[in-house]
């Protein structure tokens, strides 16, 4: 039976008809409700980084976390040692690495994504 054919029934014997819920339906159902879901979400903050608003998400966050911290690098502020102390923990494998990123933020090579000092 459609859903259309439900909903009808509902409404002549004066029920209020719920729709079936996202966890009860058959998997390749629930599999494109998310895919479509998945589809508006990303259209949505695309749209509105269009329109110069950076919607509050985990990645966002983290984007944001690492502008600040390109700037205290780069300006030698206050938190730069904790930064340079976790980037050569991260990096303890490759020594070198922390410097060259140093280096690199202070060149204007790695630059903000978000965030631009006036």
């Amino acid at each position: 039976m459609a859903d259309y054919d439900v909903q009808l029934l509902a409404e002549l014997i004066d029920e209020a008809c719920r729709p079936t819920p996202i966890r009860k339906l058959p998997p390749r159902k629930r599999k494109r409700y998310h895919a479509d879901a998945v589809v508006r979400t990303r259209g949505k903050v695309v749209a509105a980084l269009a329109e110069g608003i950076v919607p509050v998400n985990r990645q966002h966050i983290r984007d944001a976390l690492c502008d600040a911290a390109i700037h205290v690098l780069a300006s030698g502020g206050d938190g730069a040692d904790t930064i340079r102390q976790v980037l050569a923990a991260v990096f303890s494998h490759d020594l070198d690495a922390p410097q060259a990123m140093i280096r690199k933020v202070k060149a204007g090579k790695i630059i903000p994504k978000f965030y631009k000092s006036a």
